[in-house]
Formats: C-alpha cells, sequence, structure tokens
C-alpha cells in the first residue's frame, strides 16, 4: 500500500523522462503563441504610427509613437512593442520562462543599436524617406526576434536586470519626448 501512495504523491521533479519531455513540449507549444504576438505586434506597429495623425494629438500617443524623425524618437518603433510584450508576457506567464523580460531586453538593446546604425546609413544612401527607414526597421526588429530567440531557451536569470532596463528606457523615451537635448541623436533627420 505504501508503494501505491508514494506513487500517487511523489513530486513533479520525479516523473520519468517521457512525462518531462512532454512537459516540456506543453510549454513550448504555450510559448510559441507569445512569440508569434511579438512578431506581430512589431509587424503592425509602424502602421499604427502611420495612423497616427487620424487619432489626434493625445499626450499618450506622442509619448507611445515617434513625434520627430529623430533616431532617438524611430526607437520607440522596437522599444514599446518589445516592451509591452515582454511585461505581459511575465504577468500572464508567471515562472513559464523565467528571466523573460531579461532575455527581452538582452534581444532588444542590440537591435536598438542596429536600427541606430542602419538608419543613419539608409538616410545617407537613400535620403530621409519612408524606404529608408523600412531598409533600417526592417533588420533591427529581425535581429530582436532572433537573438530573443536564441537567448530565452539558455536565460536562467531573473528578470529584475531587463525590468531596470525597460524602465530606464520608458523613462528616457517619455521624458525625452517632450525636453529632448540639442544633441544629434534627438535631432531630425
Amino acid at each position: 500500500m505504501e508503494i501505491i501512495l508514494w506513487h500517487r504523491h511523489r513530486a513533479p521533479a520525479e516523473r520519468d523522462i517521457l512525462s518531462r519531455a512532454a512537459q516540456r513540449g506543453r510549454r513550448r507549444r504555450r510559448t510559441v503563441w507569445w512569440d508569434i504576438a511579438y512578431c506581430l505586434l512589431l509587424a503592425a506597429y509602424p502602421a499604427m504610427w502611420a495612423a497616427m495623425p487620424w487619432l489626434g494629438d493625445l499626450p499618450v500617443l506622442r509619448a507611445l509613437f515617434p513625434v520627430t524623425l529623430s533616431v532617438w524618437e524611430l526607437e520607440k518603433l522596437l522599444f514599446w512593442p518589445t516592451a509591452l510584450i515582454a511585461v505581459m508576457r511575465w504577468v500572464f506567464t508567471g515562472d513559464l520562462l523565467r528571466g523573460v523580460v531579461t532575455s527581452y531586453a538582452a534581444a532588444l538593446l542590440p537591435a536598438m543599436v542596429l536600427f541606430w546604425m542602419a538608419l543613419y546609413t539608409a538616410v545617407g544612401m537613400a535620403g530621409t524617406s519612408l524606404p529608408a527607414l523600412a531598409a533600417a526597421y526592417l533588420p533591427a526588429a529581425a535581429v530582436a526576434v532572433w537573438r530573443f530567440w536564441r537567448i530565452a531557451g539558455r536565460q536562467r536569470r531573473s528578470g529584475t536586470i531587463g525590468a531596470v532596463i525597460f524602465l530606464l528606457l520608458a523613462a528616457g523615451s517619455v521624458w525625452m519626448t517632450e525636453h529632448a537635448p540639442d544633441m544629434a541623436i534627438f535631432r531630425s533627420l
């Protein structure tokens, strides 16, 4: 009788290899929808920015979307979708993927640097136009998604570092919308 009760009350970590593999597969199927949502949000955010003139001049929209064509303002096209999906995934999945906010932050920072460099290069080659913006945004968004997929599986850290990075970037994004210093990165292209 003790053997029957022991098997019934054993911990999840003591399961056999097949049940652990099935549990990993269920976890991957649940997380793939978050990855799809991230890709769709990165694709839809520039379209929402294009619709901003019809929505009016609300202060919330000025904080969430680029107001001028400065590099700092255009970085909002990468930052806000990534911050939104990172916070939502952290809140709704809990410990499903440990350190998910840090994984998103670690994917966002190189993508923002690539966007910054590619935008200056594209503007220098093609001038200030929508194709130059697309030539910089698409590779940067692809790098953000690719880096997240590479980092997320190996990340075992807490989300504190990523949360601090996102809070600093969010505060800077909101503050610099109205009070940008007179530096090259904050001037219109």
